[in-house]
């Protein structure tokens, strides 16, 4: 398959919303992240209590 040939302007608008969605993506995987973490130290805590 060949690729699509598109002008220069074009394709710095895609790339451009490319990025914007993978930086969003990498924000959301962080936070996701964070809360796991959270979860599992908080779980955690909870058997030393015992």
């Amino acid at each position: 398959m060949q690729p699509k040939i598109v002008s220069p302007s074009k394709w710095v608008k895609a790339r451009k919303q490319f990025l914007a969605k993978e930086k969003e993506f990498t924000r959301l995987r962080d936070e996701l992240s964070t809360a796991a973490e959270r979860t599992i130290k908080k779980s955690s805590e909870g058997r030393e209590e015992r």
